[in-house]
């Protein structure tokens, strides 16, 4: 029965004769493919199986839709959503099963509360943030707070999905200030002021990217799953909604523990060379600068050889370095800066790295940075 249910969806070229007014051209077929994902295949038997609920929260008395995702309706308007996105222009003119042939085999009427009810494969949890968004956007997108990246990614699925351009255009704006493409611009801890992330957001961030096709963002939210605990990373973090449970593919996996041993042994390398080479050319003779460095290098840098983690970017040996020189400078300036520059080379070293890391390829990738840290001094 559902199969033939399923069947009474029109082919592409008829929801391209309805609703573009011809058959589709070759360039419209994608918005015709896109209308059909949107549409639960099987809308029957997961509305008999299980409880529909009206969501408290959307569900407008005046709506003239009504929308499940999941076992959850929303109760819209189909002009809002219409507006923004013409998936849901075409998806509001498919016409859906009768409720008399539905109705004689399984006592199914496809409406609720007296609307039409059109069934999507999305969660609630994303349907219900993306209508948030259309009705609510002011709000719900106030410039002035750090939204949730697990919000901001039922948004961008959504929103890419639903080729609701302006929503999935602000959306990345936010991410990419987390997971960003330019080195001077890496905020080190994921959370930005447009942005709250948690470390173990990196696997939803991950597959997110390779979902919406953002090539650039990749290597960020690669390398943040490097620095995640290995259980998680192995066997996957359970979603907030505590439905799903996000994990890398097994290339992708394959890929992080490979790479998080070679960013480790970097950082070793680092840490066993950082104050090993000659000292500032400009070094006063009479400084004690030779005698830190060696001090550092046989006692606090080899010990570091047990603890070092995958975290090569991390700012550790700047702030070694700082701490040297507060009160009592241990090193002349010259040597400090040095030290410094040092620790930056292999730092931008590694992030020139992250794109083969993680199995893409990024135009540009590290060019712009190489550029200003060299007018920088390097």
């Amino acid at each position: 029965m559902q199969a033939a249910l399923w069947e009474k969806l029109p082919s592409f070229a008829e929801i391209g004769a309805k609703h573009l007014d011809a058959a589709p051209a070759p360039g419209n077929v994608s918005l015709c493919r896109a209308i059909y994902d949107a549409v639960d295949p099987c809308p029957v038997q997961a509305t008999v199986e299980s409880t529909r609920d009206a969501d408290s929260d959307i569900w407008f008395e005046d709506g003239n839709v009504a929308i499940l995702a999941g076992s959850t309706a929303f109760r819209v308007h189909k002009g809002q959503l219409s507006r923004h996105s013409d998936i849901f222009d075409g998806l509001f003119r498919i016409p859906q099963a009768s409720a008399s042939d539905i109705e004689s085999s399984l006592g199914f009427v496809d409406s609720m509360e007296g609307c039409p009810l059109v069934t999507v494969s999305d969660t609630a949890f994303d349907f219900k943030h993306l209508l948030h968004a259309l009705y609510d956007s002011a709000e719900y997108l106030n410039p002035m707070v750090a939204i949730p990246f697990y919000v901001l990614a039922a948004l961008a699925r959504m929103a890419h999905k639903y080729q609701v351009d302006w929503l999935l255009a602000e959306v990345t704006r936010r991410l990419k200030t987390a997971f960003s493409d330019q080195f001077t611009m890496w905020p080190g801890d994921l959370s930005t002021s447009c942005v709250s992330v948690q470390d173990n957001d990196a696997v939803e961030a991950f597959n997110l990217f390779r979902r919406i096709d953002r090539v650039d963002m990749l290597p960020a939210a690669f390398y943040a799953c490097c620095q995640m605990d290995l259980s998680e990373l192995v066997h996957g973090v359970i979603h907030v909604t505590g439905a799903v449970v996000e994990k890398l593919d097994i290339d992708d996996l394959e890929r992080c523990l490979r790479a998080r041993r070679e960013m480790k042994e970097s950082h070793v390398k680092l840490a066993l060379t950082l104050f090993r080479d000659p000292l500032s050319p400009t070094c006063p003779t009479e400084n004690r600068c030779g005698d830190v460095c060696g001090d550092c290098h046989s006692c606090d840098m080899e010990e570091y050889y047990f603890v070092a983690d995958a975290n090569i970017l991390g700012p550790h040996f700047s702030e070694y370095i700082e701490s040297y020189m507060e009160d009592d400078p241990a090193f002349c300036d010259g040597c400090a800066q040095m030290l410094k520059d040092r620790d930056l080379a292999a730092r931008l070293s590694a992030w020139r790295s992250l794109p083969g890391y993680a199995g893409v390829s990024v135009q540009g990738w590290g060019s712009a940075q190489a550029k200003t840290v060299n007018a920088d001094g390097l």
